[in-house]
């Protein structure tokens, strides 16, 4: 596998990621074999989303033991940062994990939408 460092960050990550969409199509024991195999192949970076239904906690069976193994991103559909907050909280407990590496806002798809999230209350 090879591995980039990410931006800025002192992140090394694979150059390919295990996106968890459709992890909420899949059972538990499907999901674990997939994270696990894509571990076993070298991948570092999981990307899943709260409105993934199900992705953070099919995940968070598998961080719990392999958490130092893995970088994850997920991201948020709120604006205000009250609710982005408690995202947040929702996807560590989700997770079962203590931080997350990579969080992103979710379909920012216009300028007064991104400036909305960058205000004060806003979800940054």
């Amino acid at each position: 596998m090879q591995y980039r460092k990410l931006g800025r960050t002192n992140l090394n990550v694979s150059f390919i990621g295990l996106g968890g969409l459709y992890f909420q199509a899949l059972s538990n024991v499907e999901t674990v074999k997939i994270i696990m195999r894509a571990n076993e192949l070298g991948i570092n970076v999981i990307e899943l989303g709260r409105a993934y239904i199900s992705s953070e906690e099919e995940a968070g069976f598998v961080m719990q033991k392999k958490r130092n193994e893995f970088y994850i991103a997920t991201k948020t559909p709120h604006r205000r940062k009250t609710d982005a907050t408690k995202d947040i909280d929702e996807s560590l407990a989700s997770l079962k994990t203590d931080y997350i590496d990579i969080y992103q806002l979710h379909q920012i798809d216009s300028l007064e939408m991104l400036d909305r999230v960058l205000s004060p209350d806003g979800a940054c």
